[in-house]
Formats: C-alpha cells, sequence, structure tokens
C-alpha cells in the first residue's frame, strides 16, 4: 500500500489488546531466540516492548535494555512467567526433534 507515493511497511498498533499480542506496551520482556548453526533455543535477553505488529501474532518491535536500537522479534507470553522451564522444554523439543526416526531402529519386516 502507498501513501503519497511511499510505501508503507506492516500496521502496528500502540497497545496490545488481543489474544495475538498479548504483552503490553511498555512492558519488559524475555527474548527467546534459536541459535543460527544448531537451531537450538536460548535466552537473547530483556526488552522493552516498542509495539506490536499487526497481523503477526506475537510479533513486536522491542529494545533490549542498554541498546538504542529497536528490532522486531517473537516474543511469547507463556515465556515470560517462567523463562527458564520454558527453554528446558524447548531445548527438549529440539533434541527429540533431531533423533532418528524409529524406521532406523524397527526395519519393516516385508523386507
Amino acid at each position: 500500500m502507498t501513501t503519497n507515493g511511499r510505501e508503507r511497511g506492516p500496521k502496528r498498533t500502540g497497545v496490545a489488546s488481543n489474544a495475538s499480542h498479548p504483552i503490553r506496551i511498555g512492558a519488559i520482556a524475555k527474548v527467546v531466540r534459536m541459535t543460527q548453526d544448531t537451531g537450538l533455543p536460548f535466552v537473547e535477553g530483556e526488552a522493552v516492548v516498542i509495539e506490536s505488529i499487526a497481523h503477526r501474532p506475537h510479533f513486536y518491535r522491542v529494545r533490549f535494555l542498554g541498546e538504542r536500537l529497536s528490532t522486531t522479534r517473537f516474543v511469547h507470553p507463556d515465556w515470560q512467567t517462567d523463562t527458564e522451564r520454558s527453554l528446558a522444554l524447548l531445548y527438549e523439543m529440539c533434541r527429540a526433534s533431531a533423533l532418528p526416526e524409529f524406521e532406523e531402529f524397527f526395519p519393516d519386516e516385508n523386507n
């Protein structure tokens, strides 16, 4: 969509008020990310929620504490109350996803 000949980015809202954006603007949130090389989760840090991104559930513009620039991150409300437990569950899910398939251990009896 354009306005006065300029391209506009995704619509953003000022207040988180629905299920897809439950974290309030101005809240301090813990941001969990996956490493590029191994795909394992880690806590990137704590950030101030600046704004929510419309039509992208749980995506927010955030500014990490002590930083001047803001960035877009996926922030889930369930990770805020017990981040260490959430991180452990995500880590175990990643490890389980990397396990070999059962067929490798139990070959087809018809072959």
